[in-house]
């Protein structure tokens, strides 16, 4: 059987088009559920998200064989799972309860960690929904003597898929929509219950986004943004057109990005400085 390659570039490229499945159908009230916090603490829960993501997509491709097998072969068992903990994580934040962990003083949020993993883990199954592109590095991982390649193209998936969530979060810190006044906490009473608003809001959303994926099968069953047949035409494009982009060139870009955003904050941490020597030495 003959298997269609897929490059790093066009793995990215399918992972950002599960913008247009309907796995991302709850991918942006998963971001809000999470998002009440300052711009870094919104920006840290991205990167558990991505992590939860990886835990799920990743073994897929590297583990094609038993642990692969085993991902889609209970599939519905595990995303049923993975909702009943969100569901869990979201009673417990709209009731405002926090926990202390090992060798922290302050108490957090059941948002801060683990439910925010547990939420991306399960949208790592849910994104088993998706198109072509999704359908060929699954072909690709079952037949290729290189399951660490096939790791790595679902890898590349995930940073797709996680790409959308990561540009909110930076508009989240760049526009400061933290310190917005409606995202205030704003402390409520419901009887014996004493919560906030936010704790409100992001708990009922996270059990709402549970409930869906419960009863939607991880939203294989909600329909998308474009037809079937509309997608499958703009992966194909898509993979087309990535075809010519080596391995290599997307591993250079990104080496290249991350030189220049250190350089940037290096020389924003340097001025900062000066700034602030500036300052105290006028004193």
């Amino acid at each position: 059987m003959g298997v269609v390659e897929i490059g790093f570039a066009g793995a990215f490229g399918g992972g950002v088009l599960t913008l247009l499945s309907p796995c991302a159908v709850m991918l942006l009230p998963a971001f809000f559920a999470y998002s009440f916090g300052s711009g870094r603490t919104v920006l840290a829960r991205t990167g558990v998200f991505f992590l939860g993501l990886l835990v799920t997509l990743v073994p897929l491709g590297a583990g094609a064989g038993a642990l692969g097998a085993a991902l889609v072969a209970h599939r519905s068992l595990l995303i049923s799972v993975g909702a009943a903990v969100v569901i869990a994580f979201g009673v417990l934040q709209a009731l405002g309860v926090s926990w202390r962990y090992p060798g922290s003083r302050a108490a957090a949020p059941p948002t801060s960690g683990v439910a925010v993993f547990v939420l991306g883990a399960s949208y790592g199954l849910a994104g088993t929904c998706s198109g072509p592109i999704l359908g060929s590095m699954l072909a690709y991982a079952a037949f290729s003597a290189s399951p660490v390649y096939a790791g790595m193209l679902f890898f590349w998936y995930a940073v797709g898929m996680v790409v959308p969530l990561l540009a909110l979060a930076v508009a989240w810190r760049r526009f400061g929509l933290a310190e917005a006044r409606w995202l205030r906490p704003k402390p409520v009473a419901l009887g014996p219950v004493h919560t906030t608003v936010g704790n409100l809001v992001s708990g009922l959303a996270m059990v709402a986004i549970g409930v869906v994926l419960m009863v939607t099968e991880g939203t294989a069953l909600l329909p998308g943004w474009l037809q079937v047949g509309e997608q499958a035409s703009l992966e194909a494009g898509l993979r087309e057109w990535t075809e010519s982009v080596p391995d290599l060139a997307v591993l250079a870009g990104v080496a290249l990005a991350g030189l220049g955003g250190l350089a940037w904050w290096l020389l924003r941490a340097g001025s900062q400085r000066v700034r602030h020597d500036g300052q105290h030495g006028a004193r």
